[in-house]
């Protein structure tokens, strides 16, 4: 995040990457989560489509 927002106050475009080797523990158990919870919604998401 640290890395986008530089980009952004440098009026470049943030890439979107995450640059694991500068996250704290911590940040990295949050991001791990919520890419958990994503591709769980993205499954649920692809089922429900399947279904129709």
């Amino acid at each position: 995040m640290t890395a986008q927002q530089a980009s952004v106050k440098a009026d470049a475009t943030p890439d979107g990457w995450i640059d694991l080797a500068r996250l704290e523990d911590d940040q990295r158990l949050l991001l791990r989560h919520d890419l958990q919870a994503i591709r769980s919604l993205a499954r649920l998401a692809q089922g429900s489509s399947g279904a129709s």
